[in-house]
C-alpha cells in the first residue's frame, strides 16, 4: 500500500508568517477575498512549508515521498540511471513495454502497470514517439490534442539548464 491512512485527511495548515499574513490583509483591503488553499502537507513539527524544494521534515506530499520511496522500499523498484525512456509499445490498448536507451543499449521493460510521469515537456513527448498501427499519431493522441495544452514552468527550465 503507498498511502498511508493519515495522509487522506486534509491537515489543518499552522498560521500564516508575517509576511503572508501582511499579504492576505493587504488582499482583503483591495477588496479581494483571499483564502488559504489545501496543500499536500502533512505539517508535521518544524513544518516551513517548502514548496518548490526537498522537505527536511517528509511531510510534503510529493511524488519523492509518495511515490517514489515507498515503490523502492516496499514493492522492489530500482533506478536506472542514465536511461531514457524513447517509447510505449502497445497491445490490445494496453502498455505492454517501454523501450529505453542507457548508453548505447535498448532496454525493453515490462510491468503489469505503466505509470508514465516524466513532466509537462517529455511526457508528451514520449506518448507521440509512441506511434503504432493502433496509435498512429501517438497514443492518446487521436485528436491532435496531445501535448498542445502542456503547462511550462519557466523556473524548472533554468533550474534544469
Amino acid at each position: 500500500m503507498l498511502f498511508r491512512s493519515d495522509d487522506s485527511v486534509l491537515a489543518i495548515p499552522p498560521p500564516l508568517t508575517v509576511q503572508d499574513q501582511d499579504f492576505y490583509e493587504s488582499f482583503q483591503a483591495a477588496g479581494l477575498g483571499p483564502y488559504r488553499i489545501h496543500l499536500g502537507i502533512g505539517y508535521r513539527k518544524n513544518c516551513r512549508e517548502c514548496i518548490g524544494i526537498p522537505c527536511e521534515t517528509d511531510c510534503k506530499g510529493d511524488s519523492a515521498s509518495k511515490a517514489l520511496a515507498p515503490a523502492l522500499v516496499g514493492h522492489g523498484a530500482k533506478l536506472l540511471l542514465g536511461c531514457e525512456v524513447q517509447r510505449l509499445e502497445t497491445r490490445g490498448g494496453r502498455v505492454t513495454e517501454v523501450v529505453a536507451r542507457q548508453g548505447t543499449q535498448e532496454l525493453r521493460l515490462r510491468a503489469s502497470v505503466v505509470v508514465l510521469s516524466a513532466g509537462a515537456l517529455m511526457s508528451p513527448r514520449i506518448l507521440l514517439q509512441s506511434q503504432s498501427a493502433e496509435w498512429p499519431a501517438g497514443i492518446g493522441n487521436q485528436n491532435d490534442m496531445v501535448g498542445r495544452c502542456a503547462m511550462f514552468h519557466a523556473s524548472d527550465f533554468f533550474a534544469l539548464r
